[in-house]
């Protein structure tokens, strides 16, 4: 009977005697990194440590400070791609300019509600970098953070939605108690026929907002279907909840990756090039999840990270291909339809960036803090 516990997933796993680690060392599935511990022992080590070289051991690992490099980068990219998303500039009556920023049409025309969430991109942007910088090290509380700047647009949406639409239930109200003695007074029907018009734009710009919560909701759910375990298998190949969670996920995404894949081929008569970036952007994301099936976690670490790698890149890759395959089409246009798919290029890069938000909270919550030191391992309680 063995009295060495290794960390696997988070948590102790054992006992195993010296002999079968050294074969599992030396033929790769464990990383000469992974942290082990002796029964009745309170400190955690890293295996060749306590054991001592195997030869032929794996030397591929992913090293607390990458890693943490890694994690933190992960954030400012998203807020840098974020603030992209906002200043990005597309065409206007009067030239080219920013349509976040114009809050005066808005508020004039569709009224205040939309306001808040026009500029929700360029704050996210700046608390995602912040916490990137700031909480360095501490992955459980910039995961709980992204957690509600995801959930944030939500919660804008049911407190000005709510307003509006009671303020249009007020003005209809307000109508069908109108006396008939009061449709002679032009002023005052056209005061309220102005406020009920008003109130109808920003019902019908709250629809809208509707639906694109719900289209962004679509967005997240998949990108974190797709992205977050194999994340979470790159920096820890031994992973079993992350295989399954994968494995899950990735039935769903090979469903809706064939319905795009048919999408696609009407896409391809309509804009070449879009099409074709849909299609091979879909082809890309159902290679990525066949990786992540057949990278199962009794594969050495050196596999397993390698593979899981390759599914985050095919991943990340099938959303960039489709972008370029926007601006690509929107470079060979001209006239409206150059700017009609301007307008869509921006949307795909405002959509891209904040379907990103949940995936990265989701996946800082999972790894924790990195695992830097003993101190940083789980308790030596036994199973």
């Amino acid at each position: 009977m063995g009295d060495i516990f290794i960390v696997v997933d988070g948590q102790p796993d054992g006992p195993y005697e010296s002999a079968s680690l050294r074969a599992r060392l030396a033929s790769g599935e464990l990383a000469r990194d992974t942290h082990a511990s002796r029964e009745g022992d309170d400190r955690w080590m890293p295996l060749t440590e306590l054991i001592g070289e195997v030869s032929g051991a794996s030397t591929e690992s992913s090293p607390p400070i990458a890693e943490a490099k890694l994690r933190t980068g992960a954030w400012i990219a998203l807020g840098a791609l974020l603030l992209a998303a906002f200043i990005f500039p597309t065409p206007m009556n009067d030239g080219w300019g920013v349509v976040n920023l114009q809050t005066g049409w808005v508020s004039e025309h569709l009224g205040w509600t939309p306001i808040p969430l026009m500029l929700w991109p360029a704050g996210v942007g700046a608390v995602a970098i912040a916490a990137g910088l700031l909480l360095h090290g501490h992955g459980r509380a910039r995961g709980a953070l992204g957690i509600l700047l995801a959930l944030l647009p939500v919660l804008l949406l049911l407190i000005l939605g709510g307003g509006v639409a009671a303020k249009g239930v007020e003005m209809i109200a307000e109508l069908q108690e109108t006396q008939l003695a009061d449709l002679g007074d032009k002023d005052k029907m056209k005061g309220m026929f102005s406020s009920l018009l008003a109130s109808l734009g920003s019902l019908g710009a709250t629809a809208f907002l509707v639906v694109t919560m719900l289209a962004g909701a679509f967005a997240s759910m998949y990108a974190t279907a797709l992205l977050v375990p194999a994340a979470v298998r790159a920096l820890r190949p031994e992973s079993k909840g992350a295989y399954y969670a994968g494995l899950v996920g990735g039935i769903i995404l090979i469903i809706l990756q064939l319905v795009l894949l048919l999408i696609s081929v009407p896409m391809l008569l309509a804009n070449f090039v879009q099409g074709a970036g849909m299609l091979l952007g879909a082809m890309m994301h159902m290679a990525a999840v066949i990786i992540a099936f057949t990278n199962t976690p009794g594969r050495a670490v050196t596999v397993a990270m390698r593979r899981a790698r390759w599914s985050l890149g095919l991943g990340l890759g099938g959303f960039v291909l489709y972008g370029l395959a926007i601006l690509l089409s929107a470079l060979l246009a001209d006239g409206m339809q150059q700017n009609m798919i301007v307008y869509i290029f921006k949307i795909w890069l405002w959509f891209g960036a904040a379907a990103l938000v949940l995936p990265l909270a989701l996946a800082d919550l999972w790894l924790g803090k990195t695992v830097d030191a003993p101190a940083d391992l789980p308790e030596t309680t036994r199973p």
